[in-house]
């Protein structure tokens, strides 16, 4: 059951985001979190084997860990056998930085930190919390796809301003060089355990309101892998109310870049060295397919980068229960702009 009403926001009416803090989503039968909604942020990207990236996509987790550190209580170091535990802010870092050092090319380098309070049972279900994943391209996982993503709490990002959270997405994004991303309101699963539960408790929030991302985006990345096409790490997920989209990314379908620069006033480039991040109006919205409310700048993203979308899906992404299909509420959820 959910604690709180998804708010409902109008284009001038920011202060509602507010409220996403207090969703709160628990199992059935359960007080345990299995997911709640907070501004979100998911980059993939590139090289993730080559020692120069992961030390720059290293640097960008301790930046947020540095920033939001009041909010932050746990850490998982990379190498074999890490668990989570406080973080030591004196030592963390140094030893972070060795143990990154110590892994081999082969070795996937994955780090996370996690919000305040933490429990056992539901460590990563935070508003605040981030993790990296960086590895390369093998027998299992022929894309070379890594990811970077970081949580943070509608009323911390409202109080810091909204100008402030696209900022920092740009800064990341001309840091890490990321082939495509999304930033905006999202939900948060446990960054520890993946659950097939909590992913069909996000799905009537998902189908109702379309500003929200799903937060499925490593679903997104194991159908990817399923084609074993190099051509799809160029195929992007979804539109959020920021989409990271590189040179390449764009440049891979005639048409798309002259597309988005003719997307109107209302929706923004923010051009950085090797991309641009698209903002669709000038507040984050939700919509709300039950009351009507069409969001058109999010619609004229949907419209310019429509021919970058992976479609390709064998599964779907979602967990739904009969009679609803999982890949056909998948495609409509990625269509849910069109």
């Amino acid at each position: 059951m959910a604690t709180t009403e998804i708010p409902d926001t109008e284009r001038s009416d920011v202060s509602a985001l507010r409220a996403l803090d207090t969703v709160e989503v628990h199992y059935p039968m359960s007080e345990d979190a299995c997911l709640r909604v907070p501004f979100k942020a998911w980059l993939w990207f590139d090289g993730g084997r080559n020692a120069d990236r992961r030390a720059t996509a290293h640097e960008l987790l301790w930046a947020y860990a540095s920033r939001y550190h009041d909010a932050l209580s746990h850490v998982q170091l990379p190498g074999k056998r890490q668990k989570p535990r406080p973080i030591h802010w004196e030592t963390d870092k140094t030893a972070a930085s060795e143990a990154l050092a110590g892994l081999a090319e082969t070795d996937p380098f994955e780090m996370a930190f996690f919000g305040s309070p933490f429990t056992p049972q539901s460590g990563g279900v935070g508003l605040f919390g981030a993790s990296l994943l960086a590895w390369g391209p093998d027998e299992l996982r022929p894309l070379d796809l890594s990811r970077l993503e970081y949580s943070v709490s509608a009323s911390r990002v409202l109080d810091d301003g909204l100008a402030e959270f696209v900022s920092d997405i740009v800064a990341v994004s001309a840091a890490l060089r990321p082939l495509h991303g999304v930033a905006g309101p999202g939900v948060q699963f446990d960054r520890i355990y993946g659950s097939t539960t909590a992913y069909a408790m996000a799905f009537p929030l998902c189908a109702r309101f379309p500003g929200l991302h799903c937060g499925l985006d490593r679903m997104f990345a194991v159908e990817m892998q399923v084609d074993r096409s190099t051509a799809d790490a160029l195929k992007i997920f979804t539109i959020n109310w920021l989409t990271v989209l590189s040179d390449a990314v764009i440049d891979s379908v005639p048409g798309v870049r002259a597309a988005l620069e003719a997307l109107p006033d209302s929706c923004p480039r923010h051009v950085y060295p090797g991309g641009i991040v698209v903002q669709a109006g000038p507040v984050p919205q939700l919509g709300d397919r039950n009351r009507g409310l069409v969001l058109d700048d999010y619609r004229h993203v949907a419209a310019a980068t429509a021919p970058l979308r992976f479609e390709g899906y064998g599964l779907g992404i979602f967990d739904v229960e009969q009679p609803l299909d999982g890949l056909e509420e998948t495609l409509r959820w990625i269509r849910r702009f069109d």
